[in-house]
């Protein structure tokens, strides 16, 4: 039964393939991502971009509204950050 899903991390290599797998299993797909974020790994796939970001909560709420489903495999995976607050932000509460 094909279903309205949310997923985080659309844009990279992961979430892509993900993407790819949802639409061939005709699942409608939205995806949260930030404005500045490259959408070249979502060319020609069937997904509703809602910009946003995992550590703004009204964003989210916009992203799985109507949603069955979440996916979330976003990550900041840099070794060395600036910021370790922000790494915990993404990878544990988004």
């Amino acid at each position: 039964m094909a279903e309205r899903v949310m997923l985080t991390g659309a844009t990279g290599f992961l979430g892509s393939a993900i993407a790819r797998a949802l639409a061939g299993a005709g699942h409608e797909i939205r995806a949260l991502i930030r404005p500045s974020t490259p959408r070249e790994m979502l060319a020609g796939l069937p997904v509703a971009c809602i910009p946003g970001d995992l550590t703004d909560p009204a964003s989210v709420a916009e992203a799985v509204r109507g949603c069955g489903a979440v996916i979330h495999c976003a990550a900041d995976y840099r070794i060395f950050v600036p910021d370790p607050a922000r790494m915990e932000a993404v990878n544990v509460q988004g």
